[in-house]
């Protein structure tokens, strides 16, 4: 198997291309294979020339890789030897189901956790507006009064430990999103209580990412006001609008499933010992 850093125009497009011929739903990998970033790293894996796999990763600790299906054991051998050796802090594998389960199924990693995903799309012709509120894009100088939303998030939906959650560095990053306009929020009485971001974007596709509405809020109809002001402002810019979410939230699949998404893939995510 040979292994490439993915390098100028005509390889990025090669790797764009196998993943569209394959459908992988991860945009995040479209993302990053697209944006060709000088400090992020890009490998395609070929076999007698031709492509059977392309990966991603921004620091090496968590990897985005999508394989075709069916790949031999000896393929997905190769493939994790190299990502383990080049990689050193690898913490989790990120991708399509199908793909990673071929991954753990061969045997050959060692894993303490597998974490499920619904990849949903919603089309414009069946776009809900539902919710008693209206969500609104806040003024950069509201991005520190949205730090503890963001914050709680990265939490409770991604996992994340309180010891790497920087404050300077999580109101920056919104601040570049407010900016972008990215963001949504619904405040009341001066303090918000939901949000909703953009996480990727590939061409006329966005992901929705960052959904999150304060505990003693829930249930009032916050989360499907902010998310249906989220989805009604994106349209304005993309024709396709995707996210996914753990199998394990009914509420917010319920939501989001009101609101018009449908189910249109499956990802995982591998936390490695």
């Amino acid at each position: 198997m040979q292994v490439v850093r993915v390098e100028g125009i005509s390889q990025t497009e090669n790797c764009i291309q196998f993943l569209k011929h394959h459908s992988c739903c991860n945009l995040y990998l479209y993302e990053g294979i697209k944006r060709q970033a000088s400090h992020h790293y890009n490998y395609i894996f070929k076999e007698k020339g031709s492509p059977v796999g392309v990966l991603h990763t921004k620091s090496g600790r968590s990897v985005h890789l999508f394989l075709s299906e069916g790949n031999p054991d000896a393929y997905l051998k190769r493939v994790l030897k190299f990502i383990i050796r080049r990689f050193s802090g690898l913490n989790s594998i990120f991708g399509d189901s199908v793909c990673l389960l071929e991954l753990i199924k061969a045997g050959y990693l060692g894993y303490s956790g597998v974490r499920e995903y619904l990849f949903l799309e919603i089309k414009k012709e069946h776009f809900n507006f539902i919710g008693p509120f209206v969500g609104r894009v806040p003024p950069v100088e509201e991005a520190g009064a949205l730090y503890p939303l963001q914050y709680q998030y990265e939490i409770e939906e991604m996992g994340a430990s309180e010891s790497v959650l920087d404050k300077e560095r999580i109101t920056a990053v919104l601040q570049r999103r407010i900016l972008r306009d990215e963001i949504t929020s619904i405040f009341e009485q001066d303090k918000p209580v939901a949000i909703a971001g953009l996480n990727a974007r590939f061409e006329d596709i966005c992901q929705v990412g960052s959904v999150y509405v304060v505990p003693e809020y829930r249930g009032k109809g916050y989360g499907y006001s902010v998310v249906s002001s989220h989805i009604r402002r994106l349209f304005d810019k993309y024709n396709r609008i995707v996210l996914f979410v753990d199998v394990r939230n009914k509420r917010a699949i319920h939501i989001y499933n009101t609101i018009g998404f449908i189910t249109a893939g499956e990802l995982v995510q591998i936390s490695l010992w």
